[in-house]
């Protein structure tokens, strides 16, 4: 059971998500930007990272979506139904 949270913790985590913001040189504090990611992009403003919620980079939540999927999906082949 540790085990398992363990690989979790590793994979699906704030560091991990694609709604994550912060995280570089200038802004070592991880930020959760769910709330700015929801926003339609037309609608969406700036805000000071701070405004958003400081999160852990190991902490996990229901919303978590892996940052990596949209780059790794654009590189699978795509399977089309061919039984017209």
């Amino acid at each position: 059971m540790v085990l398992e949270h363990n690989a979790m913790v590793q994979h699906d985590c704030c560091k991990t998500c694609r709604y994550v913001m912060g995280g570089d040189s200038s802004h070592r504090q991880l930020h959760c930007g769910l709330s700015y990611y929801q926003t339609p992009a037309a609608d969406r403003r700036v805000n000071k990272l701070e405004s958003y919620p400081p999160v852990s980079p190991e902490s996990v939540c229901t919303h978590w979506e892996s940052k990596y999927f949209q780059a790794v999906a654009a590189f699978l082949p795509v399977t089309r139904n061919c039984d017209v």
